[in-house]
């Protein structure tokens, strides 16, 4: 993957997306509501935000191979799951408590599962059958991917014997040659490992037609995985469950609750630098949780390599290509030779495999300003590029104050380069993150005056500011594109607009009728309007950029005003939205997006872009209520599927395509399984 340009593609096309979608007919404010919802600091975005760190600490020896029977061909540890090994192994002694609080991408997984698959081809060769592990996961996309993972290991003729099962509350849709998934098969067969959530586990321990599950068990592990999820009341039940689990199995006793059951849990979130840095908080919660003592020496944290180690020395003769140059190469995203051209560009060879490439950009000097300039913490771009020229990249210095885009651009494809890079055993080179925050399009606020101007109600720091104007909450009808402001009209006096944000928003639900469209109108309508008189329906009249009043055309006194076609008198075309100007019902809407129409987009750019490969192209949602994943599950499908239908259609479309034959074409790519889901 190429996490920056991916991110930078998607921040684009989500602007773009956002200032398309209302289908504002007025140049002007359609650019500034572009303007505005992409500027750094008072838009949607945040970021993005890149990291890069160096790899983590690989084991140089063969030590930890002393403490295990199996594992995987080739496999070489990095140094903390060879520490994870050592706590873990039943080889020569019982396996110890263990939290692993490793980064994304540290291998927490094979860091437990090694010494557990070990155990298990350890245990089935002495003929101990029944359930060996738990495995328990906050979500059942989680516990399906490791089903895969698992899959893959039990493929070993090594491990022949070593079952696995998969018991979630979803019906799996994925076959596994080697996991079972047939609730009455896992039930027979007892698995020496069980995958799960603690829904599920819960209501294992509860049905009786489950019992037969836990006969002759000889439970040694229970990992959790995710552990920093299980705070509060959740991880009071996961705490009592795991008792429970102890007791039906046998294992409980009087001041140990899991017995001889080994606790494992994972986190990728919590004590990162062990006990030193926040894995004594960790250390109590998991005592309170498993109900059994943790050492100091029992937190496995990530052993990274310091920049001086990663970088020995720098090759000054390696290319140094200008931000200009490297922003004028072809497009990655729609050119499949870009990346060769940006690899030529930078270390003047086109035909480096990834290896290679690695050794090539471990000595250059750009290599080394961005990891000195991170130093493992997340920055965005203009923080790094300020710094790039004083760590020896002296003619980037010139593009930063005159072309800053341009510079940006060529650091995301730069970082890209450092993405497509692997050591000697096929790793990353480098751990590449990058992390855009979007916030919903909601509460949106236009300023009531000639030129448009927003902000976002309730922000502390977006103040309205010394002009005097009012701001009200903006309006753009679907059908014409006319857009506009949203005011309270008092059934006393409806001239005298209420302009209250809140009072607006909530009288739109309880008392409709009373919330009135503001249109903008042109000169060319104001004038004409001057030359006839009000009539009965929508008029233009002019509204006061402070007070919000309105004033009829012909006032005397028409400074600070704004024209705008309002209809004062038609309740009934308050209460259906009607547009004042195209005179449509159901065409007046708030100017505003959803987070889960945003992440249904964000979901089908990352899929039909060119920076995931095939098999990395997964989504996980976080969701605050089971109620709010339902939803969003339900929206984000329905959503994709119409934008990957009208990618689709139009990746057919050429200039003179007939309808008859884009359709007999659509019709033949639905036989593509990948493209199946998009038609149907």
């Amino acid at each position: 993957m190429r996490p920056s340009l991916a991110a930078e593609e998607l921040q684009r096309n989500l602007t773009h997306y956002l200032t398309t979608t209302f289908g504002l007919s007025e140049e002007n404010v359609r650019s500034g509501l572009e303007s505005f919802l992409s500027d750094p600091e008072r838009g949607v975005f945040r970021g993005p935000y890149l990291r890069i760190r160096t790899p983590f600490r690989t084991e140089t020896d063969t030590a930890w191979q002393a403490g295990l029977g199996w594992w995987p061909q080739g496999f070489v540890p990095f140094r903390h799951q060879a520490e994870s090994f050592a706590r873990l192994s039943t080889l020569t002694g019982p396996a110890e408590p263990t939290l692993i609080t490793t980064g994304t991408g540290s291998g927490k997984t094979e860091s437990f599962l090694i010494p557990i698959l070990d155990h298990c081809r350890r245990t089935r060769l002495q003929a101990r059958p029944g359930v060996k592990a738990v495995l328990l996961y906050p979500m059942n996309a989680l516990a399906s991917d490791q089903a895969g993972r698992i899959n893959d290991h039990l493929a070993d003729a090594r491990l022949h014997g070593v079952t696995a099962g998969l018991y979630i509350g979803d019906i799996s849709e994925t076959g596994y040659a080697h996991v079972m998934t047939d609730r009455g098969e896992i039930r027979r067969s007892r698995p020496d490992l069980l995958i799960t959530n603690y829904k599920m586990l819960d209501l294992l321990l509860q049905r009786s037609e489950d019992l037969a599950l836990w006969e002759g068990s000889d439970l040694a592990f229970v990992v959790v995985d995710e552990f920093h999820t299980y705070d509060g009341a959740q991880g009071t039940d996961v705490a009592m469950l795991l008792r429970r689990l102890a007791s039906a199995t046998g294992n409980s006793r009087p001041g140990r609750p899991l017995g001889d059951i080994c606790p494992v849990a994972t986190s990728a979130t919590l004590g990162q630098g062990g006990v030193a840095e926040g894995g004594a908080d960790i250390l109590e919660v998991a005592e309170h949780v498993f109900g059994t003592p943790f050492g100091a020496d029992s937190v496995v944290g990530e052993d990274r390599l310091r920049i001086e180690e990663f970088i020995e020395e720098v090759d000054y003769d390696l290319p140094m290509p200008s931000p200009r140059e490297l922003a004028a190469l072809p497009d990655p995203e729609r050119f499949p030779d870009a990346m060769a051209l940006i690899a030529q560009a930078v270390t003047g060879r086109m035909d480096l495999d990834p290896i290679a490439l690695g050794d090539v950009l471990q000595q250059h000097v750009l290599t080394r300003a961005v990891i000195n300039i991170l130093d493992g913490k997340p920055k965005t771009a203009p923080e790094i590029l300020e710094w790039v020229p004083r760590q020896g990249a002296f003619n980037w210095g010139r593009a930063l104050p005159t072309l800053p885009e341009e510079a940006a651009t060529a650091l995301a494809r730069f970082v890209a380069l450092l993405s497509l890079a692997r050591d000697a055993a096929g790793r990353p080179f480098v751990n590449v993150e990058t992390h855009l925050w979007v916030r919903a399009v909601q509460r949106l606020l236009r300023e009531v005056s000639k030129e448009p101007a927003f902000r976002w109600d309730r922000d502390p720091d977006q103040e309205a500011g010394s002009s005097g104007r009012a701001w009200l909450p903006a309006v753009s009808c679907r059908n014409c594109g006319r857009s506009g402001w949203a005011a309270f009209s008092p059934a006393k006096d409806p001239h005298e607009l209420k302009s209250q944000s809140d009072q607006i928003y909530r009288a739109k639900f309880t008392a409709p009728k009373r919330v009135r469209a503001l249109i903008r109108a042109t000169d060319d309508e104001l004038k004409a309007a001057r030359g006839r008189a009000p009539g009965t329906g929508a008029n233009v009249l002019l509204l006061d950029e402070g007070d919000c009043t309105l004033k009829p055309v012909g006032a005397a006194d028409v400074r600070d005003t704004v024209p705008v076609w309002v209809d004062l008198l038609t309740d009934r075309a308050a209460e259906d939205d009607r547009c004042p100007v195209c005179d449509v019902d159901q065409g007046i809407r708030f100017v505003g997006h959803s987070l889960a129409a945003i992440a249904s987009v964000a979901v089908t750019q990352l899929f039909t872009g060119n920076h995931l490969p095939a098999g990395q192209k997964k989504t996980l949602l976080f969701n605050d209520s089971v109620q709010d994943a339902a939803h969003r599950a339900g929206f984000v499908a329905n959503r994709a599927h119409q934008f990957s239908l009208r990618s689709l259609l139009v990746s057919g479309l050429t200039s003179d395509t007939r309808l008859d034959v884009l359709i007999g074409d659509l019709v033949k790519k639905a036989n593509d399984p990948e493209v199946l889901s998009a038609v149907v």
